[in-house]
């Protein structure tokens, strides 16, 4: 699901001449002992139009060698800084398939061929019935003998690869993402090839051993699929709540990093914003916004003084930017209370969440024109850290009273199964629990749960279960079974 999220920021990023500044520096940094790709891409800085996107890619030269690698090894970094030539790609594939496909009722069979780990092979085997989402750019043929030529015969099947068919089939009016037939704009134009976009999403229909040697894999797009795929609404709902009502009509530059955080890719985030404060100018605009993000990396990675340094940028830049009444400052001083908490100074915080919740209060007060959602949202951060505070200090009743108000505008603005309410179910059991109310705890950590085992890996799925076992062996013992978990010498928290 991530990796949808991250490509949809990416192609609503703008363009501009330093996205395309970026991506040729990181090139010739790749290439840099190799004077033959080096002068390839100086005539790719020199020459390089828009509308040739489909010419550069299928050259087989640096962009594509570099490019599928990056997202062979899903490098958010280094596909950032791909984000220019990514766009038009994008673009001038959807506009092929415009004039080819969108208005045409038909069905399209298309052929891939390639050698492939047997590991990932049997991945795509264990989601026979399910949807996956290829996560690079997808080259196939209308012809399966032009596919056959790059599967290979078993040859290698000694070191662990498999040779690998795959045979698609789809309604080509209403594909999950653009595809299109480029041997017009290819530089190999007798392969037949047909291009799809990042991101395409096929139902896998069967896979089998087709004869001694080769696999076949059968996947499929059609209405029904369609209709499976809009059953997935936290897709939709994430992306909407993140591009709409958090971040405007398009995201900035610094959606990209939020995202990286919410993957729980702090080292990359980190790197990431590390980089963006050596390069955006120091009066940018986004610059407080940057200190603070940074800071919660920070924060999250237990570098706690340096965390309070950013924290501190950020309130010195936005007091010469931005009205004290506005609620940014609530947020910055909402963090500045998770790192007091995170220092066990929960008097600290707590008083740090009071005075973010007096700016809030203030700002729609003044302001007959705030972004309602906006203001909700940082309400609910507010009170989800003054319950937190208060669970800290054993005020149980008064915690929990907080934790209430801060899910009823969660639910009442974020996707159902959006991350965030991990949190704050989570922590409702804890004190539901506290307050010897078990049925309601185990509720709430069954909801928690329920919410972590679509959005996170494993290993924070077993963060709501050593919590919950922490306080009661039953609850621990119904998640272990749940998540099918290893045993575990210790049940104590780390």
């Amino acid at each position: 699901m991530w990796s949808q999220l991250i490509t949809e920021v990416l192609l609503r990023l703008p363009q501009s001449s330093e996205a395309k500044a970026e991506m040729i520096a990181e090139c010739r940094l790749s290439y840099k002992d190799n004077e033959a790709q080096l002068k390839n891409i100086e005539m790719f800085e020199k020459n390089y139009r828009e509308n040739e996107a489909i010419e550069w890619y299928t050259k087989n030269g640096f962009i594509f060698q570099l490019f599928n690698k990056a997202f062979r090894r899903q490098d958010f970094e280094v596909i950032f800084k791909y984000r220019f030539f990514l766009l038009d790609l994008f673009k001038e594939i959807h506009s092929l398939y415009v004039q080819q496909y969108q208005t045409v009722q038909q069905h399209l069979t298309v052929y891939r061929g390639q050698m492939m780990w047997k590991i990932e092979l049997m991945k795509i085997k264990q989601n026979v019935g399910h949807l996956i989402s290829i996560n690079t750019f997808f080259s196939t043929s209308i012809s399966p003998i032009v596919a056959a030529s790059f599967c290979g015969n078993g040859e290698y099947e000694s070191e662990g690869i498999v040779s690998v068919m795959f045979e698609i089939e789809l309604d080509a009016s209403t594909p999950s993402r653009p595809f299109a037939r480029i041997e017009k704009s290819s530089v190999i134009g007798d392969e037949r090839e047909v291009l799809f976009s990042m991101g395409t999403v096929f139902h896998v229909e069967n896979v089998d051993l087709e004869t001694d040697t080769i696999w076949l894999v059968k996947l499929t797009w059609n209405h029904q699929t369609q209709e499976k795929l809009k059953e997935m609404k936290q897709l939709t709902g994430l992306l909407d709540f993140y591009t709409g009502q958090r971040t405007g009509d398009r995201p900035s530059i610094l959606t990209f990093g939020c995202f990286l955080s919410q993957m729980g890719l702090l080292r990359q985030a980190l790197r990431f914003y590390t980089y963006l404060c050596k390069t955006l100018p120091k009066d940018h605009s986004d610059r407080g916004i940057l200190y603070n993000n940074l800071g919660e990396v920070l924060r999250k990675l237990n570098y706690f003084n340096w965390a309070r340094y950013y924290f501190e940028k950020a309130l010195e830049f936005c007091t010469d930017t931005i009205s004290i009444y506005n609620p940014f400052w609530a947020i910055i001083h909402s963090n500045i209370a998770l790192l007091n908490l995170g220092c066990g100074k929960p008097k600290e915080a707590l008083k740090c969440y009071r005075y973010a919740a007096f700016i809030l209060s203030r700002y729609i007060i003044y302001d007959e024109e705030c972004n309602s959602i906006y203001i909700e949202e940082a309400l609910a951060i507010v009170y989800h850290g003054m319950g937190t505070a208060l669970l800290y200090l054993s005020k149980y009743q008064n915690a929990t009273v907080c934790q209430r108000k801060a899910l009823k505008i969660q639910l009442r603005i974020l996707p159902n199964d959006h991350p965030t309410l991990i949190e704050s179910y989570h922590e409702l059991g804890i004190l539901s629990m506290k307050l010897q109310k078990h049925v309601e705890a185990l509720k709430n950590f069954e909801t928690a749960l329920r919410i972590a085992q679509k959005n996170l890996l494993e290993k924070d799925q077993r963060y709501i279960w050593l919590h919950a076992s922490q306080h009661d062996h039953v609850f621990g013992d119904k998640f272990e079974t749940q998540l099918q978990l290893p045993a575990t010498p210790s049940r104590q928290l780390p």
